[in-house]
């Protein structure tokens, strides 16, 4: 077995080891999860947003923003019209305030939407890596910036130490680093649409060894097999929760 993690594997194994492994070894997905609201939202962002920088700075006029998220706008996931025109609403007065604010970046935009991926030896272990980058930045002193875009209601980012200490945005540090061998000074950005809210992180060698040797041992575990189910309040929202045995144990009504 090939150990693929991205970012979103490795939180759903950080989460609950039976979760990853229903999703992402035995194939089960769930439908109600993956035509969600919040979903649909981001994805229609993220591609407005693509489509803005592919030639490097923001070009477009006022009154064509609510043309671009309507090519852009994914409708799958919404219980009904009010509801989906309200977010509609929200995307084109979330693309006002991002390009009000951001209409030139200071740097080159290396690209968006890009793929990342490669294979990792370590001391008998191999497993690859994988992750997409929602922009690419490179600034004028020569680091690169990789940012993740979240569309988060409530528009907060996390402390610049849970994002240094989180090992699934490490990944992408590891993959631009190993990708742009050239530039050694990587900064990881998680920037929110709504707020326009950031938080940037650069490690330190400390922070990368920390990092590192988390990834590592997560990677032996689930190399182990390790896939014991981890209950708690994140199972009300569990993807997988229909094909979960433990969350649907039956209790023998004659043992109470």
């Amino acid at each position: 077995m090939t150990i693929k993690l991205t970012p979103s594997r490795l939180r759903d194994y950080l989460a609950c080891p039976l979760q990853y492994r229903l999703k992402h070894l035995d194939g089960f997905a769930s439908t109600t999860v993956a035509h969600s609201p919040a979903l649909a939202f981001g994805n229609s962002l993220h591609a407005a947003l693509q489509t803005l920088h592919k030639d490097g700075s923001v070009q477009i006029e006022p009154h064509e923003i609510s043309i671009l998220l309507r090519q852009h706008w994914k409708s799958d996931g919404y219980s009904n019209p009010e509801q989906e025109e309200a977010q509609f609403q929200l995307g084109i007065a979330t693309l006002r305030n991002y390009i009000g604010k951001f209409s030139k970046v200071p740097g080159v935009i290396v690209g968006t939407e890009l793929y990342l991926s490669r294979l990792i030896a370590h001391e008998g272990l191999r497993f690859e890596l994988g992750c997409r980058a929602d922009r690419i930045e490179l600034h004028p002193d020569g680091t690169l910036e990789v940012l993740d875009y979240k569309t988060s209601a409530n528009g907060e980012v996390p402390s610049e130490e849970s994002l240094l200490n989180d090992t699934a945005t490490f990944i992408y540090y590891l993959l631009t680093r190993i990708v742009y061998p050239k530039y050694p000074r990587v900064i990881v950005s998680q920037f929110n649409l709504i707020s326009l809210n950031k938080v940037a992180v650069e490690y330190t060698d400390t922070q990368r060894a920390a990092n590192k040797a988390t990834l590592l041992n997560i990677v032996r575990v689930i190399k182990a097999e390790n896939f014991e189910a981890r209950l708690g309040a994140h199972c009300a929202w569990c993807a997988v929760r229909p094909h979960c045995p433990e969350v649907n144990k039956a209790t023998e009504l004659s043992s109470l």
